[in-house]
């Protein structure tokens, strides 16, 4: 991903985000650290996600089939 993207996904300026790096990277935002999450979190939160992921694609698959057999009875 690149900063347009990820400024986009933020619904933020592209330039914003490239200024905050650059301010990073001078050590303008004192000692602070980013936040470590457990890989196992992580590994657990992604198998979760997945199965959401999949049971909206079921429910999509399933309301299309039904709109194509009510549309089928309207003609």
């Amino acid at each position: 991903m690149n900063f347009n993207q990820i400024a986009n996904e933020l619904g933020m300026p592209a330039k914003n985000l490239s200024g905050w790096k650059h301010e990073y990277a001078l050590g303008k935002f004192g000692n602070a650290t980013p936040i470590s999450i457990p890989k196992s979190d992580v590994a657990l939160e992604n198998i979760a996600l997945r199965k959401a992921l999949r049971d909206a694609e079921l429910e999509r698959d399933i309301l299309k089939k039904a709109l194509g057999i009510f549309s089928k009875n309207d003609r």
